[in-house]
């Protein structure tokens, strides 16, 4: 297989040196709290600061691509994206990809250190309000960043953090390229100066909300260093904590991330990039998240074998322009989110990975990585959804989840999502068990015609049988 080294290093490097050397070491023997300094002292010289970042003592602070968020913010944001409050870990598609739809703008490249801007504003603001009034993609319906990133009071090698992004697109609205005379705006010089006339843009009522993923391990109140995300040996994703993630994408979202852009990256033999592993400081760069494919394989270990780590991977719009990745998207192994790989035999040292994301510390004091959706609504608040009869997605429910089927709206397209309880047997999910469960049974044995059909399986064995259908007229007997 041919390799290319890749190693993604861009103009902007750091305001926040960042976390992630930190894990190089073996282990925490703790923290304490230093009341002269008003942080947390971790033993092995780090400190994580009272915004959650855990700093190296002794590197020095540069330029970023993201101006950190206060947990407070991150916290106060709501984790409910649909009617259910708790996501389903089963029933996803194994692969998704929103960047074929024909509302998701085309790859773009950042101008200084506006990447936040750009994954939130162009790509991740302007697709779901394509997507919400069902308008195909053109350049002059774009919402641009270079106006988020100077509404917000940013200047040339100054990042953006997300609240300021959303603040600006959430509150006002924001300028389209439309709006501008895009040949007085090719650098940011030539952009601070410009004045534009038109009014902001609201084109939805937005809701930021955040993903909480979780990334340490703890033992007796000590954080351990040799974390995964990806927790399973296997690397398969339904052992995994991004069931979240996936499913905000599966349902057609775009989800946006702090992520480290110092990664060792290689490329495939048809032009994938593909980031394998982060490492030293952390260089945080925002990022926008628009698929994932669980049958993914990079042969990190070269050894011509489908091995545990290698499989899944998140697809990401770069910021870049079409010349970065192929096309302008590349890749992220579930693994790469690991501080210890998976994989066996990796042909590089593990000493000096990091890990891919942002790390906060909560105000409970757990750690986590924030990943960021946006829940867009109508500006009309008269608007009442008008549901299709049909179904186009449902997720089974279980015996500790509840399951989800998704209808569209036939006024403004938007998928509403309907909880289902675990009930076996009540096969049409009406939340009765009657004799109109008996036909659906049937359907749902001898039809692909069954996306609507739930609870089917009745004797609980994990197959949809004909003993399902006799176990369902025993209940009705």
């Amino acid at each position: 297989m041919k390799t290319k080294k890749t190693i993604k290093t861009f103009a902007a490097v750091l305001t926040f040196a960042l976390i992630f050397s930190l894990f190089q070491l073996a282990t925490f023997a703790g923290e304490y709290y230093d009341e002269k300094t008003g942080q947390i002292i971790v033993d092995g010289g780090y400190i994580i600061d009272d915004l959650g970042y855990v700093l190296s003592l002794g590197q020095p602070k540069m330029t970023s691509e993201y101006e950190p968020d206060s947990v407070e913010y991150i916290e106060s944001l709501s984790m409910d994206y649909s009617t259910s409050t708790v996501f389903p870990t089963q029933g996803l598609p194994e692969t998704a990809d929103n960047s074929t739809s024909e509302y998701f703008p085309e790859i773009a490249e950042q101008v200084g250190n506006s990447s936040t801007a750009f994954a939130t504003a162009y790509y991740q603001y302007t697709y779901s309000v394509n997507k919400l009034t069902k308008t195909a993609y053109s350049h002059d319906n774009a919402f641009c960043p270079q106006y988020v990133y100077k509404t917000a009071g940013k200047s040339e090698g100054v990042g953006t953090s997300f609240k300021e992004s959303f603040d600006v697109i959430g509150g006002a609205g924001c300028l389209r390229y439309s709006d501008y005379d895009e040949s007085l705006i090719a650098t940011p010089a030539d952009f601070a100066s410009y004045v534009p006339t038109a009014e902001p843009v609201k084109g939805a009522n937005l809701t930021p909300g955040f993903l909480p993923i979780g990334c340490s391990e703890w033992k007796d109140g000590e954080i351990i260093p040799g974390n995964k995300m990806v927790t399973v040996g296997t690397g398969l994703p339904s052992d995994m904590p991004f069931f979240t993630v996936r499913t905000l994408l599966a349902l057609g979202e775009v989800v946006t991330v702090a992520a480290n852009q110092l990664t060792y990256s290689e490329e495939t033999e048809d032009g994938e990039l593909v980031d394998i592993f982060s490492y030293g400081t952390f260089a945080p760069h925002a990022v926008a998240i628009v698929g994932y494919d669980d049958n993914f394989w990079y042969d990190v270990n070269k050894n011509g074998e489908k091995d545990a780590g290698e499989t899944g991977a998140f697809k990401v719009a770069g910021t870049h322009g079409k010349d970065f990745g192929k096309d302008g998207f590349y890749w992220i192994l579930y693994d790469a989110f690991n501080k210890v790989s998976n994989v066996e035999n990796v042909p590089y040292s593990q000493s000096g990975r990091g890990l891919m994301t942002v790390l906060y510390r909560g105000q409970n004091g757990e750690y986590f990585t924030p990943f960021f959706f946006l829940k867009a609504e109508k500006n009309d608040p008269s608007h009442v959804h008008d549901l299709a009869s049909d179904y186009v997605f449902t997720i089974q429910p279980t015996k500790n989840v509840p399951g989800l089927r998704f209808r569209n709206c036939k006024i403004c397209g938007e998928m509403i999502a309907e909880e289902v309880i675990y009930f076996p047997g009540d096969v049409n999910g009406d939340g009765k068990l009657n004799l109109s469960d008996l036909p659906a049974m049937k359907r749902a044995l001898t039809s692909d015609d069954n996306v609507a059909l739930v609870n089917i399986d009745v004797n609980d064995d994990g197959k949809y049988t004909l003993t399902d259908l006799a176990a369902l007229k025993k209940l009705l007997a």
